[in-house]
C-alpha cells in the first residue's frame, strides 16, 4: 500500500500507512524500512529517516545494504563517529565496496583521523582507478600525513585527469619544494 501512495506522490498517506503497520506489529521490520524510505523520498529528510532505519537494523542486523545506507546518511549529516560504526561493518563484510570505502575515509577525514583514512582511500582508489575525486582526496590525505612523495604521485595522477585545478597544481609545487629542496 505504501508503494502505491509513494508512486502517486502521496507521501503523507504512505507515512501514515507505514506507521499504522508498525503500531499494529512493532516487530514488522519492513515497516521501519518503508518508513525510512518514505522520509527520504518525501522531503529528502535524512534526519527523519535515520530512526526507523536504525530500528529496522535492530530486527535485521545482517542487512548490509541497510547498514551501508545508514552509514552514508550519517556521513552526509557530519555525524562521523556514527558513520564509522556502520561503515566499518560494511567494509569488513564487503571490502570491495568502493563507495563504502570512500564514505568511511570521508568520515575519518571529518574527524581529522587522516592516518585511518589512508587505507580505505587506497582501496577505493584501487577499485576505481579513474575516480578523480578519490585520487585528489588521497593526495590531500597523504599531504596531511607528511607522505610527500606519495602525495606528489597522486597529484600528478589527478592533474592528468584535471589539469585546470589550480589548487592541486599549487599543492604539487609545494610538495616538490618541500621534498626536493637542497
Amino acid at each position: 500500500m505504501e508503494q502505491a501512495y509513494t508512486s502517486k506522490g502521496l507521501y503523507q498517506e504512505a507515512k501514515q500507512t507505514a506507521e499504522k503497520a508498525i503500531k499494529l506489529n512493532p516487530k514488522l521490520a519492513f515497516g521501519y524500512l518503508w518508513l525510512s524510505n518514505i522520509c527520504l523520498d518525501s522531503r529528502g529528510n535524512t534526519e527523519d529517516a535515520i530512526k526507523p532505519l536504525r530500528q529496522y537494523i535492530v530486527f535485521n542486523p545482517t542487512d548490509i545494504g541497510a547498514q551501508k545506507k545508514l552509514g552514508s546518511m550519517y556521513t552526509q549529516l557530519g555525524r562521523y563517529e556514527d558513520a564509522i560504526t556502520y561503515l566499518q561493518i560494511v567494509t569488513k563484510y564487503d571490502p570491495n565496496d568502493a563507495i563504502s570505502q570512500y564514505d568511511l575515509a570521508t568520515a575519518y577525514q571529518g574527524q581529522q583521523k587522516y592516518e585511518e583514512a589512508i587505507k580505505p582511500l587506497e582501496i577505493a582508489n584501487k577499485l576505481t582507478p579513474n575516480n578523480a575525486q578519490c585520487i585528489r582526496d588521497l593526495a590531500m590525505v597523504y599531504d596531511l600525513c607528511k607522505r610527500r612523495e606519495d602525495a606528489i604521485l597522486k597529484y600528478k595522477e589527478y592533474l592528468a585527469l584535471n589539469p585546470q585545478d589550480i589548487q592541486a597544481q599549487l599543492n604539487l609545487t609545494a610538495d616538490y619544494q618541500m621534498t626536493y629542496r637542497n
